[in-house]
């Protein structure tokens, strides 16, 4: 299964006022907002993060996991 349709692969996590951050086993990251018409703006790209310790720390830091967020694989690659 390609890893960007692999919903192991991913999770997004949302923070209150339209933040969320989505992190891949790959060890990417992207931080991003969403505008009125629900097209995401990126604010960061992060690479060599670690999954777990990542996904664990949003946790702790009252971010919420809502899913895989394959809807948003393409902002891990896009420039």
């Amino acid at each position: 299964m390609d890893q960007k349709r692999d919903p192991s692969s991913q999770r997004l996590f949302s923070y209150p006022g339209n933040r969320f951050v989505l992190i891949a086993k790959s060890g990417q990251a992207v931080a991003f907002s969403l505008d009125a018409g629900g097209t995401p703006e990126v604010i960061e790209r992060i690479q060599d993060v670690d999954f777990r310790a990542t996904g664990t720390l949003l946790i702790q830091n009252g971010w919420r996991c809502v899913g895989p967020g394959l809807e948003y694989a393409a902002l891990l690659s896009d420039p």
